[in-house]
């Protein structure tokens, strides 16, 4: 999957910042792979952030991010991955997508359209106290997400919107993070995407990052 991404970030105070990023996703049966790479603004330009996960595993993803000003490589420690994304409202960990595995999921209620799911996290010093689902059951899409800090009070909420089926997938092609507690948000938008050319391990691969 190839994709081609453009970000709007908002301060509380109103201020805004664009981004651009190109984003690369492989996914095999026991594995995800996926690299983020900024092309605009030119102060950012080819930051990048490489991502591994497990599939149908608890553990977080192995990480590594490249600043082009140091030239460097760094694996992201687990206290890190919780740190904001690029000053956005997605935290570095949010970027890989969160698996299922890591949380225990409580069905709240459901009607003909959608689930209400709550999902606790297994590990009591992840970074939520809980999200709460709300999932389209036609598409079994999170229409919107809502996440609960550690004191259990609401901190952000992601909401997925203009949701598209190619290739046998849905998808949205918008999605809003809001964070409650700060008034800034982020939008990501999918310009464009490629679900036909074919992605190699290289391309997700570590020499990828340069």
């Amino acid at each position: 999957q190839n994709y081609e991404i453009f970000m709007l970030l908002t301060d509380a105070k109103g201020k805004k910042r664009e981004r651009f990023f190109e984003l690369k996703k492989k996914i095999s049966t026991t594995y995800s792979k996926s690299l983020v790479k900024f092309y605009k603004p030119a102060n950012i330009k080819n930051t990048s952030l490489l991502s591994h996960s497990k599939l149908a595993s608890s553990a977080d993803p192995t990480q590594w991010l490249f600043l082009p000003s140091l030239r460097t490589v760094q694996q992201i420690s687990s206290e890190h991955k919780n740190n904001s994304f690029m000053g956005s409202d997605f935290t570095i960990l949010d970027m890989a997508g969160r698996a299922a595995e890591k949380d225990e999921h409580q069905l709240m209620k459901e009607d003909e359209q959608y689930y209400l799911v709550k999902s606790t996290p297994k590990d009591k010093a992840d970074n939520y106290g809980y999200m709460v689902y709300l999932i389209e059951k036609d598409t079994n899409l999170p229409i919107m997400v809502e996440f609960y800090d550690q004191q259990k009070l609401l901190l952000k909420t992601l909401t997925n919107q203009k949701i598209k089926h190619e290739e046998n997938m849905y998808f949205a092609t918008i999605s809003i993070m809001e964070n409650k507690q700060t008034n800034s948000s982020a939008v990501i938008e999918i310009l464009e995407y490629d679900f036909i050319s074919k992605i190699f391990d290289n391309d997700v691969g570590i020499k990828s990052l340069h």
